[in-house]
């Protein structure tokens, strides 16, 4: 545990963090992806765009959460610690991109909004998981942010939406 521990404060969570982002970027690109041959690539700036916001906003969420309720292993650790558990647990996101790709491109699934849902559900459990790996193991530190995770989720979903439709609407104004 010690070996964990020491793993959790010493390093910056910086590669991590930029899994995240890359994470989210992919999720906005591959929902606004189906309708590029209709309306052009600037789509999918706006889905990156979009994945760029919600990573930024999430990754601040979810660091205010755990700082919030774990004052004392921000004590034992250092201020950075909760951004630093945040983190590790949103990189667990990696799988479900790797996954929405590999079904929205290869397989031609149309899925991607549940595998984004599903990859960001995870993260609250994660998040938990690497709070514990702390030394601190109370449910709290679980089903917060799977709360949190949740309405992230929906609201991906429907800003999603709400942009796809948007952006239809504007596209058909212009033309």
């Amino acid at each position: 545990m010690q070996e964990i521990n020491q793993n959790i404060v010493q390093e910056s969570g910086l590669a991590a963090r930029f899994i995240v982002i890359i994470c989210f970027c992919l999720f906005g690109i591959l929902g606004t992806y189906s309708l590029v041959a209709q309306h052009g690539y600037l789509l999918l700036a706006v889905g990156a765009l979009q994945g760029l916001v919600f990573a930024f906003l999430a990754i601040r969420i979810m660091t205010a959460v755990v700082s919030l309720t774990n004052r004392d292993l921000q004590l034992q650790y250092g201020k950075s610690f909760a951004g630093r558990a945040v983190a590790y647990g949103m990189a667990y996101m990696l799988p479900f991109a790797i996954l929405a790709v590999i079904a929205d491109r290869f397989l031609h699934w149309p899925g991607v909004t549940l595998f984004t849902a599903t990859g960001i559900m995870a993260t609250g459990s994660a998040i938990g998981a690497e709070i514990s790996k702390a030394g601190k193991v109370k449910v709290m530190n679980y089903v917060l942010p799977s709360i949190i995770a949740l309405i992230i989720s929906i609201a991906w979903m429907t800003v999603i939406i709400f942009i796809n439709s948007i952006s239809e609407i504007l596209l058909q104004i212009i033309k």
